[in-house]
């Protein structure tokens, strides 16, 4: 299983951007860690896969959240007005043989 190389964390207001990527991610990776007491507020999630008609499952530890759906382009984005809670971290999995691409826009807030 290879990991997410990250790029860069910059701020955008009272958000951070996290931009990554990695060369396989066959199996659910983790793009942001579980943080003790915290839950990662996703404001949204961009993903570059290099590839179409591939899938893409984006999971809460090991709870999907998001998919699976095909990717029928290499660029599938995604804004939640309100956010969107993943409290064990923020995992990514993609069929494998090429280089994805992440950018995810999130703070860090207490759990309640």
């Amino acid at each position: 299983m290879a990991a997410f190389t990250i790029n860069s964390v910059t701020s955008k207001g009272p958000w951070l951007v996290v931009d990554g990527y990695s060369t396989d991610v066959s199996t659910s990776t983790a793009l942001l860690a579980a943080v003790t007491g915290n839950s990662h507020l996703v404001k949204s999630i961009a993903i570059d896969y290099g590839k179409t008609d591939k899938y893409i499952e984006i999971y809460d530890g090991t709870d999907l959240q998001i998919g699976p759906f095909i990717c029928g382009s290499k660029h599938w984005s995604q804004t939640f007005e309100d956010g969107l809670t993943f409290e064990e971290g923020v995992y990514i999995k993609t069929e494998a043989d090429s280089i994805t691409h992440v950018t995810v826009e999130y703070k860090i807030v207490p759990r309640l």
